[in-house]
């Protein structure tokens, strides 16, 4: 309802009022001749000629000071502020004030007069005071000596200084006054009671008098070309305010009222109010002193709110273009660190009460924040509507969806994104500041709309209202400040095309690396194959052939030879066995679907297992074999890997010792590691031979102490187990001297 009567009365056409007040004269010219098409219906008290006697006729004849003024007209009003030139000039022993402005293509005369003495003396008491105004130090110093100025100057009962909200509603802000009328000082006022249209009026106007009793309600009087015509009157000074604004000075109880526009940061910031509860105009030359002296409070106010804000941006703008230059200078996986140092400074520069840091859809949060739930959908709402622009509202609770009561504790949200990518951007929130504020009457009063037509409120008694819901609003300054932090999105972007095609050539260089690992463990399969799987098996057809035709030739059959032949083809084939083995087992880990699966198990009975399974071969070789262990030792790990990884260490300890030489298997614990040491005193090897033992494209294929062949994938299995138990390997050896290998797997 309050939006409606808003629009009832911003929709008024208060600039087609054709009525005049009367303490001046309205003269209206065509552009083109300069001759009078309207004036006042007082002339005659101004120019001494009834209207019939002006109209039609070049306003030379009547006041040809103005002559000059008005050649080039346009240019001149143009260099001018709202558009309005101001003349002073003497006949006789009187002053005269004209106020020249152009609306609509027609020139307006608003013509006032004063006898010399009074306006001397106005001259020299606004004069004293000019001077003080800009010795003001701060804003509030600013408001008070404003209103206590022109209240002892002008003699009006009460003067506010009134400033408009962003809603347009307004605060009295300072105010001086009589003891014979009541303080508005804190109250608020909607917008409904000074609306658009008049809003308009004041930003073209310096100063607007509006007399409840007049005298008298004056007509225009019209040549006959412009006798039907409306004039539009929005700027004009003397034009008779509206029925509603009489009634609402009355309902006040004022009689008569002055009001001075206040325009600051390019736009109308506020008004001095000035109130009279019997009839009294201010003179001319007051009035024009008065105009004058808000002029110069609208420069003061204005050179100190933009101070504050190049203060306040400056501080701003000087912190973020080293953050800038951090993030342009470090990796990009370094912006999480240094956005976590930053916080507190981006937290409190924006007087929030939490601050939260989303990069790539992970969340930080500092300060005081709303719980992960709300949160979340606060950031929902943000990539669907506001992915890409900066958002800030000061009432959450009172946008689409988010009405419930947890959305009320902190409606104050304020986002920037800091990169194009979806879920990456800056957030600070601010909890709800319930607050009370004085209203001149009921807001929701304002109007009241009836079949007879609109009508102001009848009271303006203190009426309280606590608002909730909301929190402190966010500094418009310091957005516009924070606001230049978008272009860091540029930055961010460049590092993150730069970290992308780092990857990707990382990951091409990676592949083709694979490949050709892949290219070379295939050739080395093949050649395993090839060779290795050659050997015994060219082995095992050439004793067969042998076997056959020595069974063949039975009146010759030797037993021995025959027993020969059947030793070689068994041990041809367990070498084919054992490598065919190897090679399945190789191939099941490069597939990747191995799986460990750990459990407890005590060390005594897996020594035993190895003693039981590894001495007997040893004793073949005729080697030693010692297996130590510390007692009562568990560990949870996969017991058949690790007996896999010992058989294979294990078998080539004894395939390169000699007969008569010693192996030691020791299995101890140090720290969290099952460490186990295996070392022989063997042939050893070269420093070549150690760096070629784990890379299968490699040809190591030494023959055992007593020519026993073998894969070549003995190592390389072992180290791919430890790889999925998180273990190592370590090999050292020289030749002549033997060879350690030094295994270490986590205990649990």
């Amino acid at each position: 309802m309050l939006d409606e009567k808003s629009r009832i009365c911003d929709s008024e056409p208060i600039h087609l009022i054709n009525e005049l007040q009367d303490f001046g004269l309205l003269i209206i010219l065509s552009p083109q001749t300069k001759t009078i098409i309207a004036v006042g219906e007082n002339v005659k008290d101004y120019l001494n000629r009834p209207p019939d006697d002006v109209l039609n006729h070049s306003i030379d004849h009547f006041l040809p000071e103005l002559n000059d003024h008005l050649i080039e007209l346009d240019e001149k009003l143009a260099q001018v502020k709202n558009n309005v030139l101001s003349l002073v000039f003497t006949k006789g022993k009187t002053i005269y004030f004209v106020n020249v402005r152009k609306i609509d293509a027609f020139i307006l005369l608003e013509v006032e007069a004063e006898e010399e003495r009074p306006a001397v003396n106005a001259a020299q008491d606004f004069n004293s005071y000019m001077a003080s105004i800009l010795s003001s130090k701060d804003l509030s110093q600013v408001y008070d000596f404003s209103v206590k100025t022109i209240q002892k100057l002008a003699h009006f009962d009460r003067v506010v200084l009134y400033k408009f909200k962003e809603d347009f509603s307004g605060e009295v802000i300072a105010e001086s006054k009589k003891e014979n009328i009541d303080s508005l000082l804190g109250f608020h006022f909607p917008a409904s009671d000074i609306p658009l249209p008049a809003r308009k009026m004041f930003e073209n106007n310096p100063i607007r008098v509006v007399k409840r009793k007049a005298d008298r309600i004056l007509k225009i009087i019209r040549n006959r070309e412009y006798s039907e015509f409306s004039f539009n009157l929005g700027g004009a000074g003397l034009r008779a305010p509206h029925p509603q604004h009489m009634e609402y000075l009355s309902n006040m109880g004022i009689d008569t009222s002055v009001s001075l526009s206040l325009v600051c940061e390019g736009r109308l910031w506020g008004l001095i109010i000035c109130h009279n509860l019997k009839t009294s105009v201010p003179r001319p030359s007051v009035k024009n002193y008065l105009s004058i002296f808000a002029n110069l409070v609208s420069v003061q106010i204005d050179l100190m709110l933009r101070n504050e804000i190049s203060v306040s941006s400056l501080e701003i703008e000087k912190h973020l273009l080293q953050l800038i230059g951090k993030i342009n200078q470090s990796p990009i996986e370094e912006i999480t660190t240094i956005f976590e140092k930053e916080a507190p400074f981006l937290s409190k520069v924006m007087k929030a009460d939490g601050f939260v840091f989303q990069w790539k859809g992970k969340v930080q949060t500092f300060g005081e924040t709303p719980s992960v739930s709300v949160l979340n959908e606060i950031l929902d709402f943000l990539d669907k509507n506001h992915n890409q622009k900066m958002f800030y509202t000061d009432q959450l609770g009172f946008l689409p969806n988010f009405e419930r009561e947890e959305f009320h504790f902190f409606p104050g949200v304020l986002a920037l994104p800091i990169s194009f990518l979806l879920g990456c951007r800056l957030i600070w929130l601010k909890k709800e500041l319930p607050r009370t504020i004085l209203w001149g009457g009921n807001p929701d009063h304002n109007i009241s709309i009836s079949t007879e037509g609109v009508s102001p409120r009848k009271s303006f008694e203190k009426f309280i209202q606590t608002v909730k819901g909301k929190s402190e609003p966010w500094s418009k300054t310091k957005l516009s400040a924070i606001e230049g932090f978008l272009d860091v999105r540029d930055i961010i972007e460049r590092k993150l095309l730069k970290e992308d095609l780092e990857q990707s050539l990382v990951r091409i260089k990676n592949s083709e690396e694979e490949l050709r690992n892949l290219n070379q463990t295939k050739d080395r399969f093949f050649s395993i194959i090839s060779h290795n799987l050659r050997s015994p098996f060219s082995g095992l057809i050439g004793m067969s052939e042998l076997l056959l035709d020595a069974l063949g030739d039975k009146e010759n059959l030797d037993i021995l030879e025959v027993e020969d032949y059947a030793r070689n083809i068994s041990n041809s084939a367990d070498q084919a066995f054992k490598l065919i083995n190897n090679l399945f087992e190789w191939g099941k880990l490069q597939t990747g679907k191995f799986k460990i699966n750990r459990s407890n198990f005590e060390l005594f009975s897996f020594v035993d297992e190895l003693k039981f399974t590894f001495i007997p071969k040893f004793n073949e070789k005729k080697v030693v074999l010692k297996i130590i262990s510390e007692e009562n030792l568990s560990v949870h790990s996969d017991d058949r890997v690790i007996f896999s990884i010992l058989t294979h260490v294990l078998s080539n300890a004894k395939k390169y010792s000699n007969r008569f030489d010693e192996v030691v298997c020791k299995l101890s614990q140090q720290d969290s590691m099952l460490k186990i040491d295996i070392i022989d005193g063997g042939v050893g090897m070269s420093q070549q031979d150690l760096e070629k033992l784990f890379k299968i494209e490699s040809k190591f294929l030494n023959p055992g102490t007593e020519g026993e062949n073998g894969t070549g994938l003995g190592l390389i299995i072992a180290r791919e187990y430890l790889k999925l138990l998180e273990g190592e390997i370590r090999v050292t050896s020289e030749i002549g001297k033997g060879t350690h290998v030094n295994i270490q797997v986590p205990k649990n």
